[in-house]
């Protein structure tokens, strides 16, 4: 499934962007960058979810949000 794209402007450390070019061959940073960030979001929903699960068993928390 296709899905729609958008342009997005960053600004990054030269040093980072020189490795870019060194590591992901032209043509490639946005699918490279995209991947990336989905890998990392996708990681830090699981980390949440953890999160969640984590306070859900702690029953004092629990009440102390709820309070």
């Amino acid at each position: 499934m296709a899905s729609n794209k958008v342009t997005l402007t960053i600004t990054i450390p030269e040093n980072v962007y020189k490795k870019l070019k060194e590591t992901v061959a032209l043509g490639k940073v946005s699918e490279f960058v995209s991947r990336v960030i989905e890998e990392s979001i996708n990681q830090k929903e699981k980390q949440i979810i953890r999160e969640y699960q984590k306070v859900s068993r702690d029953k004092k928390l629990t009440e102390k949000i709820k309070d």
